[in-house]
């Protein structure tokens, strides 16, 4: 029978690159024929896992571990088709069943960990990993998250260094560092880091903020000015661009261009009873200083 087996597998292998249906029903039919058979339960699997049809792989994954449960390479499928998909839980389950060092399967995990807010148990497992293996630069990333997540920024400045060594320098690694310097008020070292991130695809508005504001404290208005009006025209909605212009305008005397940002804010349908909390009260303050002395 393994003769046979493998002719089906060599003739699927030929069918995928012209008839990829074809190729499925010829395992479909194979399957029917030996229902136990692991290696056509997988292969079917691996034709909708690069399909990226991850829950008909599921389906197939589960027969073929349903005739081995301690397949590791099914295992790691089946947790990252669920991983995929969001089912965070049951792919941190399945992850957890590999015994076996796999520095992938280890990443992954910590992936669905984080997802699930576990990321204390994340950040253990990925210091152990980043001793053991230095397969990728993405656990220096997830890990440097993490610690930027817990404030843990004296422990970001080691890390990035080790991967730098190792990887060179990373776009994403550079703006975590950046922003821990920012976060210490280290400006001149966050402004290096945030400059090198700039040309990168490192796009969110937590990064204009930074970015702009360290500008604004070794100097660089114009800079700092230039960068919001970015974040603003990149995400409009996100209404502390705004905040952060109309100040950095107000504190330099630039009142008629406050209120221009200003009119745009409330061309968005954003009123600052809606912006809750300090940052709401500090918002109306700056509105009704920046109104007064734009009158006289």
């Amino acid at each position: 029978m393994k003769n046979e087996i493998d002719r089906i597998i060599w003739q699927v292998k030929y069918e995928v690159d012209s008839n990829w249906l074809k190729a499925t029903q010829t395992l479909k039919k194979a399957i029917e024929k030996y229902p136990q058979e692991l290696r056509l339960h997988n292969e079917l699997g691996n034709l909708y896992f690069f399909r990226d049809a991850y829950e008909q792989a599921v389906k197939c994954y589960e027969q073929a571990l349903n005739l081995d449960s301690r397949n590791v390479d099914i295992i790691f499928k089946l947790a990252y088709c669920h991983l995929v998909n969001r089912d965070f839980e049951t792919a941190e389950q399945y992850f957890d069943l590999i015994s076996e060092v796999i520095p992938e399967a280890t990443y992954n995990r910590c992936v669905a960990l984080y997802k699930l807010d576990k990321g204390y148990q994340a950040i253990e497992l990925l210091e152990e990993l980043i001793l053991s293996s230095d397969y990728s630069e993405k656990p220096y990333i997830l890990l440097g998250k993490l610690y930027l997540e817990y404030e843990r920024y004296d422990k970001i400045i080691d890390l990035i260094e080790r991967a730098e060594k190792r990887f060179g320098k990373v776009s994403e690694l550079l703006y975590i560092r950046g922003a821990a310097y920012f976060h210490t008020r280290q400006w001149l070292k966050a402004y290096v880091d945030f400059l090198d991130t700039e040309s990168s695809q490192v796009e969110t508005p937590s990064f204009y903020r930074m970015y702009a504001l360290t500008c604004e404290k070794i100097g660089q208005t114009n800079k700092a000015i230039e960068i919001l009006n970015q974040s603003i025209e990149k995400f409009p909605p996100y209404y502390g661009a705004y905040y952060d212009l109309i100040k950095i305008y107000t504190m330099h005397d630039r009142y008629s261009e406050a209120i221009k940002v200003m009119n745009k804010l409330n061309e968005l349908g954003i009123t600052f009873g809606e912006i809750s909390g300090n940052e709401g009260r500090l918002f109306d303050l700056l509105f009704n200083v920046t109104r007064m002395k734009g009158k006289e």
